[in-house]
């Protein structure tokens, strides 16, 4: 009896034993699983910062292309008016040659009819 009352002793710490064990084991996965959960959440604010973030980017990135594309379209056209006043730069400047040309023709005529009616006078008077 008194040796089964030791064994019964010895099973009961070595019970207690296995089962401070275990409550220690519960109590460190229980800490584990706060620490997993807090980091979670964390992480999860993270993503969901990080897809705000990529949204405001996204839209910042489309409104940019528009205003590159405006800018391309407006350049072509700029571009187009430039090649149409150079055309008419050249136009004008070959009018104005031509002009000029005409003016010193009509000079030239204009001094020879004056020397024309000049003799003609100096005539009229001998």
């Amino acid at each position: 009896e008194v040796r089964a009352k030791a064994i019964a002793q010895d099973n009961l710490i070595a019970a207690d034993r296995r089962a401070n064990a275990n409550q220690n084991s519960l109590e460190e996965g229980r800490t584990l699983l706060e620490q997993s959960d807090r980091n979670r959440r964390m992480i999860e604010q993270e993503l969901g910062d990080t897809n705000e973030t990529l949204s405001d980017q996204t839209c910042q990135n489309q409104a940019i292309s528009g205003a590159k594309m405006k800018c391309e379209q407006e350049m072509n056209n700029l571009g187009h008016d430039l090649d149409e006043m150079s055309s008419e730069a050249q136009i004008s400047e070959e009018k104005a040659q031509r002009a000029m040309i005409d003016a010193a023709r009509l000079a030239d005529e204009l001094r020879a009819e004056q020397e024309m009616a000049m003799m003609l006078e100096r005539d009229k008077k001998l």
